[in-house]
């Protein structure tokens, strides 16, 4: 697997673009060793004693899934039990198996996130709860699209293929990404680390105080838009915003549950800023700011844990 990371991380410093979990699993890690190398049918083991809580496994309805999940799904999902009953093996083989990761679990519902052709992010919806007979019927659709699959004579097909009937290979990479520090994540894509331009504490100051004024969350390229030195906002700049956020968890949530990836303030906002008008602390009845006066970071800590803060900016 080592040799295999190396390969990824040489492919995205030579596209300077980022890939979501799909394309490296089928592109450059299963394409290239049915190009170059013989492929067993066990492929990659990977079992539950070596660390891995849930290994990815087909999109099943009537299964107990849970936020970090890896689901394999076809192209069409919402599609599946109707149109299974008279789909042709030429319309089978067009549609697409892609990794899917659980962001969101309800009542009735799992939220997973995978990414269309052209590595467009989507979140779906999927009903849980559904009969037994009805899940067979979409797993047995996803089985039965890979066997078409493996007998493409496109090594591409092939590797989706060998993606659907060994899910852990999913898994596998997956955490082999997560544990490899020259790799960051964001939106289920993968980027380098050492790709990503640099933020400025002024940048991030600013960013702190836009995303306390903001009443809703902020996507990671509007935020990318307030950076003046991000000429264009490219994946060097959106990872590069995303690992300096990342570096101050006490500050910066994402917000798993959507897409583009967005960001709210958990924490109060960095640096000494002037404010609007006057506030005393309502305990000591000591004066926290004065207006067209800076006010120190730390009694700008204490006005945002007193809830004053946003009134105040």
């Amino acid at each position: 697997m080592r040799e295999d990371l190396d390969r990824i991380a040489f492919f995205i410093a030579e596209t300077q673009k980022a890939y979501n979990l799909t394309y490296l699993a089928k592109e450059r890690l299963i394409l290239k060793r049915l190009k170059f190398g013989k492929v067993s049918g066990e492929y990659i083991r990977v079992s539950r004693k070596q660390g891995y809580e849930g290994l990815a496994r087909i999109w099943n309805p009537a299964e107990k899934w849970k936020i970090g999940d890896l689901a394999i799904v076809a192209s069409q999902p919402d599609q599946l039990v109707t149109r299974y009953k008279n789909e042709c093996d030429e319309v089978l083989v067009e549609h697409e198996i892609h990794i899917g990761e659980v962001i969101k679990v309800e009542k009735d519902t799992v939220s997973i996130r995978w990414d269309r052709t052209g590595g467009i992010p989507c979140i779906k919806k999927y009903a849980t709860g559904l009969s037994q007979e009805k899940a067979n019927k979409i797993v047995l659709y996803t089985q039965q699209l890979a066997e078409e699959k493996l007998k493409s004579t496109l090594l591409e097909n092939q590797a989706e293929a060998i993606l659907a009937q060994n899910p852990q290979i999913a898994s596998y990479l997956n955490e082999a990404l997560k544990k490899d520090e020259r790799f960051i994540q964001l939106d289920g894509r993968w980027f380098l680390d050492k790709l990503c331009k640099r933020v400025s504490k002024a940048d991030l100051d600013n960013i702190s105080w836009s995303l306390l004024r903001s009443n809703e969350p902020i996507t990671t390229e509007m935020l990318c838009q307030m950076i003046a030195s991000f000429a264009s906002v490219e994946d060097c700049d959106l990872f590069g915003l995303c690992a300096e956020l990342i570096r101050h968890p006490d500050k910066f949530r994402l917000v798993a549950d959507r897409t583009p990836a967005c960001w709210e303030l958990c924490g109060a906002p960095l640096g000494e800023h002037t404010l609007r008008f006057s506030a005393y602390d309502p305990d000591t009845y000591q004066v926290l700011c004065l207006p067209d006066r800076p006010t120190s970071e730390e009694n700008i800590k204490r006005l945002f844990s007193l809830g004053l803060l946003k009134v105040l900016a």
